[in-house]
């Protein structure tokens, strides 16, 4: 009964298209909506607009050589809000927030994870944004040296394997 004393300042400032579309939203994941219309299947089974999605758009590569990034992301440090690096593993934990460590359960549909189980959600997502594609593509342009495409193909099918589709924080 407390958040309905938020109703007024929500309407005020989010406007009640926004409180609408919320609200569709919670219905139909209260009553399993969305749950049914996004079932956890394997890689193989996804429509292929899902796996087209995996393309990269490099850009330009002139400029800053990505490679001593290539090399960092090959030991494991990888950059995360283009501002900070920290020092994970290879390939990393695609689950665990990467400001404070804790992990989201991946067995779980996305549906069934709460908001703020691992602190912000985008700390688990950062990773996932797949903003270490762009230095080892660029690394890989620049210097043609095979191993920044197999870390870049090492990565993608690591982060293929672990997130199945609807399954786990990276869905939600």
């Amino acid at each position: 009964m407390a958040k309905l004393r938020h109703i007024p300042g929500i309407l005020r400032y989010l406007g009640p298209a926004w409180a609408l579309a919320r609200l569709t939203i919670a219905i139909r994941h209260r009553f399993g909506v969305l749950r049914r219309r996004t079932p956890s299947i394997p890689w193989e089974a996804a429509p292929s607009p899902v796996a087209g999605a995996l393309r990269l758009r490099l850009g330009p590569i002139d400029g800053l050589v990505h490679e001593p990034e290539a090399w960092e992301i090959r030991r494991g440090a990888f950059r995360h809000f283009s501002w900070s690096s920290r020092q994970l593993t290879f390939p990393p934990d695609w689950h665990a927030n990467v400001l404070t460590g804790e992990r989201v359960d991946p067995a779980l549909h996305w549906t069934d994870l709460p908001d703020f189980g691992a602190g912000d959600i985008k700390g688990v997502w950062e990773l996932s944004r797949w903003g270490w594609a762009y230095a080892l593509g660029r690394a890989y342009l620049r210097t043609r040296d095979e191993r920044h495409a197999r870390d870049f193909a090492a990565l993608a099918d690591d982060w293929l394997d672990k997130n199945p589709p609807n399954l786990g924080p990276n869905w939600k």
